[in-house]
């Protein structure tokens, strides 16, 4: 029944969300920063074991292009951080945000946005929590097989 459960859950989640291969158009490049840099520390994400997904907030809700001329970008208002919400079932939180801590360096360093990890199991997960992961972008998925070394990389 936990393996339903968890199914269920994590098939809500993909409803709610954006693969990033889906998403239209990543404009200033938040989205490849993130995938260079989680394909470049995969064996990192694969050793801690037990993540599911990675899914960050929509960065572009804050941005938009004129209509006038494509190459002006306008921000609505000014973030600083950005949430990034780890799912799956796994133990120790401290050594996941520290060692996904480093994975995400060169993203604060391009774009100075502070990563703010929110980590939670399965069995923690709240209707509130799926609600608030809406339109985020699911920049990493790990293949569902029994030896849980294979993973997506958008």
């Amino acid at each position: 029944m936990v393996v339903l459960d968890i199914d269920n859950i994590k098939d809500t989640i993909k409803g709610l969300t954006i693969p990033l291969k889906s998403y239209p158009d990543d404009f200033l490049g938040f989205y490849q920063r993130i995938n260079n840099s989680i394909y470049g520390e995969i064996n990192i994400i694969k050793q801690l074991q037990g993540i599911d997904l990675i899914i960050v907030e929509n960065l572009y809700k804050n941005y938009y292009r004129s209509e006038i001329s494509p190459h002006v970008i306008i921000q609505k208002h000014e973030q600083e951080t950005a949430n990034i919400w780890i799912l799956g079932n796994f133990e120790p939180e401290n050594q996941i945000a520290w060692e996904l801590s480093e994975v995400f360096a060169d993203f604060y360093v391009e774009f100075l946005l502070m990563p703010i990890f929110h980590i939670f199991n399965y069995a923690d997960i709240k209707p509130e929590l799926i609600q608030e992961l809406k339109q985020g972008i699911i920049v990493y998925e790990c293949e569902e097989n029994l030896s849980r070394n294979s993973a997506t990389v958008y």
